[in-house]
């Protein structure tokens, strides 16, 4: 017992206490029920959402992530919208060689980009050559066996 009790007094509770009582059982049984959701589903490989509400949850790491994904996408199409005319800026000037550029710094782009092309066509002749290379020692070994 504690001491007003003992007293003989009455304890007074607000008719608020109550309702932010009420309040914060409702929003914790609620998480309570999206997360029991959410384990259902993936135990049983369900894609119902009972609940719809409940489980569009996001979390700031998640909001953080997420923009941070779009934003290094629009990097890369960026870069590759880059790379891209920049290679067919050099095919024109190899197709029209009587004009003479005054950029050089543009041609040094356009040569470096051809450079980085030609690169990643020898790694993945290279990594395809490899992979064919490894895949007929682990076809055999599997014969052997």
């Amino acid at each position: 017992m504690n001491k007003a009790a003992s007293f003989g007094e009455t304890l007074h509770i607000d008719c608020q206490v109550y309702g932010y009582l009420e309040d914060a059982l409702q929003v914790r049984l609620r998480n309570f029920i999206s997360r029991v959701l959410i384990c259902a589903t993936r135990r049983t490989g369900s894609q119902q959402n009972a609940f719809e509400k409940s489980t569009t949850v996001f979390e700031p790491k998640q909001r953080i992530r997420q923009v941070n994904v779009d934003a290094e996408r629009s990097k890369n199409e960026r870069f590759e919208k880059e790379r891209q005319a920049l290679l067919r800026f050099g095919e024109t000037i190899v197709v029209k060689r009587k004009r003479v550029f005054d950029n050089s710094r543009l041609e040094d782009k356009v040569a470096k980009v051809r450079q980085e092309e030609e690169e990643r066509i020898r790694a993945d002749v290279a990594n395809k050559a490899a992979r064919n290379a490894l895949g007929e020692r682990i076809h055999s070994r599997a014969e052997e066996i």
